[in-house]
């Protein structure tokens, strides 16, 4: 059993407490080396978790390992540390390890839980395995209490037996990961760690294989990964947190190659999987192209979601949230594509309105950028925020995109539409 492997379950736990703290907006504790996560549940205070956030916590760590179904649930609170945890944990496990839960990210609104049978999370790792090589070691650099870090970097190692290493990108540079990386590592990454080794030239193994998830790898860096390295070999994965792994792919410009328990279906135009198995049905959030009845190509997302930094962000709930501010009457959200491949979103941009010029504009936006740091949790912080008396709009009336270097600097990220600020 993955939990009984040595350093695994301590492995969750510790990547479960960081995802608290990064929720709360706490991640630049992470990047401290004095800081130990594992405090968070012996004083809770000196992070500002209060009793009612750590009744939370206890529930969702619960609800995360199946706890709640055996009964000792109840013990997280009385036993606060990451000893009693653990000890906990394991105690649930023993008798009842045989679901899991696993939360999306919850960038906009509150995070929601998919349940998965152990069972059928094994025949995942059990298909790659026949369709990869056999790892000398498993490199992960995701956090092992989302379903991909889990299924990658804790249930397949468990399975094969194999020596691992868990690399964290808050807390130490890429460059120094290098030095750490070898031949036949099976590297475990998302797309914005395969872009940061390659803007900056991190020295990969000659023979590897990587593996990328959670949202779309963009096809010029897929294709550069494999051209500088042709021995090795790239696996890129679509799926979700409700369906674990859906398809796969390892070359560039191919279709995706559904896993064999899986189908597609097509309702009222929208796509949906079915898994063969036990028939369940799960719609999908994106659009597809068939290419043939087990492959197809993705040609975007149906909703208002973007991808950025591994968060899941609705960019109309988001702007709903920027107006809750007691002196902002609407706001909008327009997304950052850069110079990225394939229009992949790397940023934010947001445009407040507010009624009339603050006296102090300054002071107003740094009250502000505080209140947005409270309520915004994990969401990555934006690239700039404008502050005008209108939102911007064309000749018919409609909201339209702005360019944020047409308005003046005030501090930081802040820009003002104010002509007489």
């Amino acid at each position: 059993m993955w939990w009984q492997q040595p350093g695994l379950l301590e492995r969750y736990l510790d990547d479960f407490l960081s995802d608290a703290l990064h929720r709360r907006g706490l991640s630049d504790l992470l990047l401290d080396a004095d800081t130990r996560v594992a405090d968070l549940l012996a004083n809770p205070r000196h992070f500002g978790f209060s009793s009612l956030d750590m009744v939370e916590l206890a529930r969702r760590f619960a609800h995360s390992l199946g706890l709640d179904r055996t009964g000792v649930s109840d013990l997280l609170l009385a036993r606060r540390s990451a000893d009693g945890w653990l000890g906990v944990a394991r105690r649930s496990l023993a008798i009842d390890d045989s679901t899991l839960c696993f939360y999306s990210s919850g960038s906009t609104g509150a995070p929601t839980a998919s349940p998965h049978t152990l069972q059928k999370l094994q025949r995942e790792t059990d298909f790659f395995q026949t369709l990869l090589p056999a790892p000398k070691r498993i490199v992960s650099t995701v956090p092992a209490h989302h379903i991909y870090g889990f299924i990658w970097s804790l249930l397949l190692p468990s399975t094969l037996g194999c020596e691992q290493l868990r690399l964290h990108p808050a807390r130490s540079l890429p460059e120094t990961w290098s030095q750490q990386l070898q031949d036949d590592d099976l590297i475990i990454a998302t797309p914005d760690i395969w872009s940061l080794l390659l803007t900056h030239q991190v020295q990969l193994p000659d023979r590897f294989t990587g593996i990328s998830s959670t949202a779309p790898l963009p096809a010029a860096t897929a294709s550069a990964i494999r051209r500088l390295y042709p021995h090795a070999t790239l696996t890129e994965i679509y799926g979700s947190s409700e369906t674990a792994g859906l398809a796969w792919r390892r070359q560039d410009h191919a279709p995706y190659t559904l896993l064999p328990f899986w189908m597609l279906l097509q309702h009222d135009g929208q796509w949906l999987v079915q898994d063969t198995d036990d028939g369940h049905q799960y719609p999908l959030s994106d659009q597809l192209q068939l290419h043939d009845n087990s492959q197809f190509f993705i040609l975007g997302r149906t909703d208002p979601v973007v991808q950025i930094h591994g968060n899941n962000i609705n960019l109309t709930k988001l702007a709903a949230l920027l107006k809750t501010h007691a002196e902002v009457n609407d706001a909008l959200v327009h997304v950052d594509t850069g110079s990225a491949a394939n229009g992949v979103a790397t940023g934010l941009h947001y445009f407040v309105v507010v009624d009339r010029v603050p006296v102090d504009i300054k002071h107003w936006c740094l009250t502000y950028s505080d209140w947005l740091a409270a309520q915004l949790g994990n969401i990555p912080a934006p690239r700039s925020v404008t502050v005008a008396p209108a939102l911007p709009l064309s000749t018919l009336g409609k909201p339209v995109t702005w360019d944020p270097s047409r308005f003046r600097l005030v501090t930081g990220c802040f820009r003002s539409g104010f002509a007489d600020a």
